[in-house]
């Protein structure tokens, strides 16, 4: 991960500092970096806080780092990540001496609450890949249903009476294959906290694998070619024409999903305890 420069006041473009920070509403892996950077710039200065304004990004985010026990500096350090914080509830008042690393070398007595309640969007990486794991399985079943309604849709329009059940069979096979593809995007993306990266990779690899398959078909020599293809064990002709369950390409798309979606955890709830 790459340090961040802190903007102290007085810096060019030190207004991100006074100006009210927006919330956060992309949660994907590129927060996730902005938080490790954050993370690492704070340890480097050496600080005890730092909020995204302070290294130049006007988000409501900040990273805190300070021993369980306040008492015993030796005690373990505990790290939290706070999203979108607000101050919903305040108690008593007391004073204690901070400091910024946005105003270097000077500290202050600063008027806090002796108890203070902070609402904030709690950030558990796994937990939330958790949920746009579940989001993407319910996008990709609504988009394989649409695909079937719309088949059957003009077949009963040209009334060519198509029978329901091998299409329903072979959308289902579709919405295993797009899960592959997921969960092999969802793992790149933890592995590099880039979307774009990930995507682009996926994109690529599903492009290569089609041409491959595309090439197989008006080569016979290269034939072989389509082995290395996800598209030839689709097997969707097969299934609606002559009602051949494809077991194998069930699978094998099952499996990868799996390994994809339970591997991108992982390497999520891996960074949160190196943080």
């Amino acid at each position: 991960m790459a340090l961040l420069p802190v903007v102290t006041v007085g810096d060019p473009g030190d207004e991100v500092l006074f100006k009210a920070a927006q919330r956060v509403r992309d949660f994907g892996p590129g927060l996730h970096k902005l938080l490790d950077e954050m993370l690492e710039t704070m340890r480097e200065a050496p600080g005890v806080g730092l909020a995204a304004p302070q290294v130049g990004l006007g988000l409501r985010a900040a990273v805190v780092e300070y021993p369980e026990d306040e008492e015993d500096p030796d005690s373990p350090k505990r790290v939290y990540e706070i999203i979108n914080p607000e101050i919903v509830k305040k108690k008593g008042a007391e004073v204690g001496q901070e400091g910024c690393l946005s105003i270097p070398g000077l500290a202050a007595d600063v008027e806090r609450g002796w108890s203070e309640v902070v609402l904030g969007t709690r950030l558990t990486r796994s937990a939330g890949l958790l949920a746009a794991i579940v989001a993407q399985g319910l996008v990709l079943a609504v988009l394989a249903v649409a695909t079937v309604a719309g088949i059957l849709g003009v077949g009963w329009l040209v009334g060519a009476g198509f029978d329901p059940a091998p299409f329903l069979a072979a959308s289902a096979i579709m919405w295993l294959f797009g899960c592959a593809v997921a969960g092999v995007t969802s793992l790149l993306g933890a592995v590099t906290l880039s979307r774009a990266v990930a995507g682009g990779i996926a994109a690529g690899v599903l492009l290569l694998m089609y041409l491959m398959n595309v090439v197989a078909q008006v080569q016979p020599d290269l034939a072989w070619l389509a082995d290395f293809g996800a598209f030839k064990y689709l097997a969707v002709t097969e299934l609606v024409d002559e009602a051949i369950v494809p077991w194998a390409s069930i699978a094998v798309f099952t499996v990868v999903a799996v390994v994809g979606w339970v591997a991108s955890i992982a390497v999520f709830r891996r960074r949160d305890l190196l943080a």
